[in-house]
């Protein structure tokens, strides 16, 4: 019986040890921050029958940051990105018409991600890590043409990206650093990758004209994304 109370004593005690010593700090770690950022979009979808490049285009996003902890941080964001790709036909000529040129396909999504921060530092300066899951819904795609390519090779192109899901699913991973300028108002700067986890075409093996698009049945968006914004 003596032992049970002095057990219960030290439990006691410890508790109030905890909250004196960290519930401040908790308290005060659990804040909503918001603000808004964007910049630029390198992407590529490979997999795809013609040799895809890279295109570039922009995205625009606004967030909100629950800080759970003084180093751990839950946030969501939500916005505008282009995705897609570029490809460089074949050059040939077919009756004296010399057909060359660049096809940009083009994949623009409403993004919204979960992600969980980690900070290493607090301070003037704060760098990070941050992951987490992204669900992409499509909103428009299309396709412009530079040179002069044949008209048969930009519908294949236009017919393959009306076969994209209306619905991606993908992971995002960063670095990044907020940096105060005064207070509670940071600058952040960012750099994420984002890319889908399943395949984004809805018909594998999908027959372009007398093209086939192989390996049709694991086409993913890639996308880096280089982003600066503003944090309340």
């Amino acid at each position: 019986m003596i032992n049970t109370i002095y057990s219960k004593k030290n439990l006691l005690k410890a508790l109030i040890y905890f909250l004196v010593i960290f519930a401040p700090g908790v308290s005060h770690a659990q804040k909503l921050s918001y603000g808004i950022k964007g910049g630029l979009n390198i992407s590529e979808i490979p997999n795809t029958y013609y040799e895809s490049d890279s295109k570039i285009g922009f995205n625009v996003y606004a967030f909100g940051d629950y800080n759970l902890t003084e180093n751990f941080t839950f946030g969501v964001e939500a916005g505008y990105t282009q995705k897609g790709f570029k490809t460089e036909p074949y050059d040939y000529i077919l009756e004296k018409v010399h057909y060359y040129g660049t096809t940009i396909a083009k994949l623009n999504y409403l993004d919204i991600s979960a992600l969980g921060k980690f900070k290493f530092t607090n301070g003037k300066i704060i760098p990070y890590i941050s992951a987490g899951p992204s669900l992409g819904i499509k909103v428009s795609d299309g396709t412009s043409v530079t040179g002069n390519l044949n008209e048969y090779s930009t519908a294949d192109i236009q017919f393959f990206l009306d076969q994209v899901y209306t619905n991606s699913f993908g992971m995002k991973l960063g670095v990044g650093a907020e940096i105060n300028i005064i207070k509670n108002t940071s600058i952040i700067i960012e750099t994420k990758y984002n890319f889908d986890l399943v395949s984004s075409l809805n018909a594998p093996d999908v027959r372009l004209g007398i093209e086939t698009w192989q390996y049709s049945d694991n086409v993913k968006n890639n996308v880096f994304e280089f982003i600066a914004g503003v944090k309340f």
